[in-house]
């Protein structure tokens, strides 16, 4: 069973996490026809920091409050996405701003590792440590990582039925059904 678990966490860290193993030097990234698009997201970004703080994360916007985020903790499952979007402005120009933001960020996500309670652990870990350690190399990223693959391997993994909880969870008429 042990060695189940291990397979199915080395195949979730290379294959599913999709985390290259190989890095080129990092370089911030050339101009080119996603500018625009760039800069839009750095301004809103920037607009989303003014009324934010590390510890709190956007899940959708408020049109009763002027389309701005409503905001909500790490266990969150988008909660990830936004020190994910952190990490992509710091390689987009090496800004020591945005990687001090994306570090505090990511830092608050410290925990999420070990919640495995449904597939969610990956968005919320390989968005935010796994673009940390995509970018950085710190080894304490890639242990969160592993710690993240093994809760899911171990809490998720149904050994008597060969196959992740989740799978099964896809056969029922209610999954995806959000009235």
């Amino acid at each position: 069973m042990k060695s189940i678990a291990a397979a199915v966490a080395s195949l979730l860290l290379i294959g599913a996490f999709t985390i290259p193993l190989y890095s080129p030097r990092l370089e911030a990234q050339a101009t080119g026809c996603t500018d625009a698009a760039l800069a839009l997201a750095e301004g809103q970004i920037t607009d989303t920091l003014a009324y934010t703080s590390t510890v709190l994360f956007p899940v959708e916007t408020n049109p009763a409050n002027s389309n701005k985020w409503s905001l909500s903790t790490a266990p969150h499952w988008t909660s990830g996405f936004f020190p994910g979007e952190l990490w992509f402005l710091y390689e987009k120009d090496l800004t020591d701003s945005w990687l001090t933001r994306a570090q505090q960020q990511t830092a608050s996500m410290q925990g999420e590792d070990v919640d495995a309670a449904d597939h969610d652990i990956g968005f919320k870990i390989l968005s935010s440590y796994g673009n940390a350690w995509r970018i950085s190399r710190d080894p304490a990223d890639m242990s969160v990582i592993q710690t993240a693959a093994n809760a899911m391997a171990t809490n998720l993994w149904r050994p008597r039925r060969g196959r992740h909880r989740i799978l099964a969870q896809l056969r029922q008429p209610h999954y995806g059904d959000h009235r």
